[in-house]
């Protein structure tokens, strides 16, 4: 696969699985720092903006935890206390 847009079979450009698993792990580590995923889920009749962001990024979220084979998140997350 192509490593510019993952699509094309370009000979010489093909990503092995273990550099995806850990791409895919660093993006859902970065999506699940991101400060507004803590604060309480937003509806659109109170803060339309913040709800969409919210809607978008936990489905990342989930869609990289359920690629990974990780548990599902619930919303708002929570912060660890480690």
């Amino acid at each position: 696969m192509c490593k510019n847009c993952g699509n094309c079979k370009t000979p010489g450009t093909e990503i092995d699985a273990a550099d995806l698993i850990k791409r895919m792990s660093e993006e859902l580590a970065e999506l699940k720092s991101d400060e507004r995923m803590y604060y309480e889920t937003a509806t659109v009749f109170a803060n339309a903006p913040l709800a969409l962001i919210q809607l978008g990024i936990g489905t990342r979220i989930n869609l990289l935890e359920k690629y990974l084979g990780l548990p599902i998140s619930t919303f708002p997350l929570k912060k660890s206390t480690k």
